[in-house]
């Protein structure tokens, strides 16, 4: 097998590392094949091939791991997988969202905490924070809600991520800060926002730093209400994602 992350030209917009296993999303023969693959990098300068749960439908945008269970998004909703087996990883369950609405709604950037998966939605009326109970990933149930999410711009949810009992999320025109109090019975609170074009971003402590189209943006966050920005820096061209590493 052969990496397809790049296939026809077609790229992932992420990917997650759980011990020496990569998850990565890929498309190949024109979105007709999505899925996941499971790629070894025990030995880094040969990344292999384990293996790749396949679907006939709609390419996942977003992934996060938890040990080996893989949570997908696509905008038809998110797909749970057991890649316990990394050669044949299978299809634990699925869960689909109809919106507060009943407007249904793409669903876009995940992570997990503790048992439930933290997932925003878009639909061309609302921007939502939906919290999956995953404890039973075979049939998972939603457990609550934070509609009319801040989202300006296209509306196109480009990261997530949890920090504690924070989570953090951007569009393509803003950065939130939401406060879900206790990570064992989530009650989400929206605490802040920056309108920047976002295309990324990670945490570290307080400070965030924002890959903002030709601009690295740094922001204080230490009064999650009121977000700061600190620094800045022109990159001489675009770029949408964003890695750092702390010692």
């Amino acid at each position: 097998s052969s990496l397809l992350v790049s296939k026809n030209g077609l790229a992932t917009n992420f990917l997650a590392l759980s011990g020496t296993t990569v998850y990565l999303p890929f498309v190949e023969g024109g979105y007709v094949i999505s899925g996941v693959q499971t790629v070894s990098v025990s030995d880094p300068s040969k990344p292999t091939v384990l293996g790749a749960y396949e679907v006939n439908g709609p390419s996942y945008a977003h992934i996060a791991v938890d040990g080996t269970t893989v949570y997908a998004t696509s905008y038809k909703g998110m797909d749970i997988i057991d890649a316990s087996v990394p050669s044949s990883p299978s299809l634990l369950g699925t869960f689909r969202y109809n919106g507060a609405r009943g407007n249904g709604g793409d669903v876009n950037g995940v992570t997990v905490n503790n048992g439930f998966a933290y997932i925003i939605t878009t639909s061309t009326t609302n921007t939502s924070l939906c919290i999956v109970d995953v404890h039973h990933p075979q049939s998972p149930t939603l457990f609550t809600t934070l509609e009319d999410l801040p989202c300006e711009g296209t509306e196109t949810v480009t990261s997530i991520a949890m920090h504690g009992t924070t989570v953090y999320y951007s569009c393509e025109g803003t950065f939130g800060i939401i406060d879900i109090k206790d990570a064992s019975s989530p009650s989400p609170q929206l605490l802040g926002e920056y309108t920047a074009q976002v295309f990324d971003f990670i945490v570290d402590g307080n400070t965030v730093y924002l890959a903002s189209y030709a601009q690295l943006l740094v922001l204080d966050v230490s009064t999650p209400s009121s977000p700061q920005l600190v620094g800045s820096h022109f990159i001489p061209y675009a770029f949408q994602g964003i890695h750092g590493y702390y010692n």
